[in-house]
């Protein structure tokens, strides 16, 4: 429903099972964190507040785009879970091509019942947060290996994305330059296992790379080139991935 003429908000309701599936036959490779067949009930009520002040939502050269989300999730849980994400855009010079933008987002998980949170509500940062770090490769993780994810983060990021010279613009590619930064900690419960101190022996977490964006049929690919200048140590990371550009 619309608040203003940029700004609208939403708001959702819903109800999840899940049932853990953990049937490997050494137990040194079953999950610390749950168990087989463990189910988990959840019943979540929110609402998302969606500002959209940019002058062309599907290539934006100016403008802000933000949202902010807050839910609470009962049931097997108590928690209440809220992620804020905004977007400036700003040519760079008139008439270039050339657009400059800065993204900052932010989240953090909360037990309302003084509890530990447990891991499979936590956020699990990835190449959405920081690039240049594989899917459930950074973060905190336990001493057998296992991810925990996070219960708070904020990152930001600044890019410039420019035409390529000597490509017809009917090809639909662009490159980008950009940095990323990232802090993540929030300990969810580690279940019988202990921390790996390596894996949160430093919160920050920073990179820079470049990137080839194509406006596919499908939607705007890119492929970024990363370099990962800060990380803990037992951080997993890539060179190279291949994702869906979005807003945010």
């Amino acid at each position: 429903m619309p608040i203003t003429s940029a700004l609208n908000a939403s708001v959702f309701a819903g109800y999840e099972r899940k049932v853990i599936s953990d049937v490997k036959d050494n137990p040194q490779y079953q999950s610390a964190l749950v168990t087989n067949g463990q189910e988990f009930n959840k019943a979540f009520v929110g609402y998302t507040l969606t500002w959209n002040g940019l002058d062309d939502l599907k290539s934006p050269t100016e403008g802000l785009y933000a949202t902010f989300t807050q839910q609470y999730i009962g049931w097997d849980h108590n928690l209440l879970k809220t992620e804020a994400r905004g977007r400036y855009f700003l040519p760079v010079l008139d008439d270039s091509g050339i657009v400059a933008s800065v993204r900052g987002q932010a989240g953090v998980v909360n037990s309302l019942n003084n509890g530990s949170v447990n891991s499979v509500e936590a956020f699990m940062p990835g190449a959405t947060i920081i690039r240049g770090f594989e899917g459930r490769g950074v973060g905190p993780r336990l001493q057998n290996g296992e991810f925990l994810g996070a219960t708070m983060y904020a990152a930001v990021s600044a890019e410039i994305e420019f035409p390529i010279p000597a490509l017809p613009e009917s090809y639909g590619l662009s490159g980008a330059l950009w940095a990323d930064a990232a802090w993540i900690d929030g300990l969810p419960g580690t279940g019988t296992s202990a921390l790996d101190p390596a894996s949160q022996d430093t919160p920050l977490r920073t990179s820079i790379g470049a990137s080839l964006i194509w406006d596919s049929p499908f939607g705007p690919l890119r492929g970024d080139v990363s370099h990962v200048l800060n990380k803990s140590t037992a951080d997993r990371t890539q060179v190279f991935q291949i994702t869906l550009q979005t807003l945010l």
